[in-house]
């Protein structure tokens, strides 16, 4: 697995703020992207390209696909919502935040039975956020409430661990997984970052337990074998990547997002794609998301 002998290619020129939370709909066969702060939730499709596009009422913190059709989002002032893609209808779901310090929601994955994992990230970086598990009834549960920037997630295909990242510091853990109560064990350091101002973004877990991290501000996508060694290193034609998603025909594709943010026009003029969608073939498969029952 080489990075320069894989193919990259822009899908989508979208001129993304902050591209984030890409989740493929088995069910649908399309790929769903977000614009964070430019809020929107676009849609792509391999071979037809950009699909639909909904406008949000506020910044879209994660997106995670729905049994059916559509998806539920993460936004900042409504809280975590089902989003209706056939009329842009948005329907209230749960609001984990009330009462914690200001700030949004930062990436999600549902686990195998059904549960919606999400991080809320405050505004000011200098208090920590939580890690919070909402169950199919809605009951929340606070699961963590030490890490500062959360962001990439996933499950080994066993599920006996949960890797789960905090930007903030970049490091990505490790947390031994009760696939039945949901319950996170010992957890410890799997994965860190030493280039100043490079830090792990979004995550995926393949079909063989290897750990695919986005590098924000490195221009790059790792992937880490269960012990947290590098083992394959992707260059992508943009520095801000920030997400990732196997998809497409046997989740043989990876979809990666990136940003133009925070960057001189100096900068993105050798960067024409900044804020696109690329789409590259790994060599190696993703794990189904669980459809979110609610």
């Amino acid at each position: 697995m080489s990075g320069r002998s894989i193919e990259i290619a822009c899908v989508q020129q979208a001129n993304a703020q902050l591209g984030e939370g890409p989740v493929w709909h088995p069910q649908e066969n399309r790929l769903y992207w977000a614009d964070v702060t430019r809020p929107c939730i676009y849609a792509f499709e391999p071979g037809a390209g950009q699909v639909g596009i909904w406008p949000m009422p506020s910044e879209v913190g994660f997106l995670v696909p729905r049994e059916g059709s559509g998806v539920v989002a993460g936004l900042r002032a409504e809280g975590i919502v089902a989003v209706d893609t056939a009329d842009g209808r948005l329907t209230p779901l749960v609001q984990p935040a009330i009462g914690k310090p200001s700030g949004r929601f930062n990436d999600a994955r549902t686990d195998p039975k059904g549960r919606l994992w999400t991080g809320w990230l405050t505004d000011s970086r200098l208090m920590p956020g939580t890690l919070y598990r909402i169950d199919p009834d809605l009951s929340v549960t606070a699961v963590l409430n030490d890490i500062v920037a959360s962001n990439g997630m996933g499950w080994s295909p066993d599920c006996a661990t949960f890797y789960y990242t905090d930007s903030h510091i970049g490091t990505i853990w490790a947390a031994e997984f009760d696939l039945d109560s949901g319950e996170l064990g010992e957890r410890r350091r799997f994965f860190a970052t030493r280039v100043p101002g490079e830090t792990p973004d979004g995550m995926q877990v393949d079909a063989e337990g290897g750990v695919w991290t986005v590098i924000y501000n490195g221009g790059r996508i790792v992937r880490l074998d269960p012990g947290g060694k590098v083992i394959a290193e992707i260059a992508l034609p943009v520095r801000l990547t920030t997400s990732a998603a196997f998809g497409g025909a046997g989740l043989a594709t990876l979809y990666v997002t990136s940003a133009i943010r925070q960057q001189q026009a100096v900068v993105l003029d050798g960067q024409p794609e900044a804020g696109g969608l690329f789409a590259l073939r790994p060599g190696v498969t993703g794990q189904a998301d669980t459809l979110l029952p609610f």
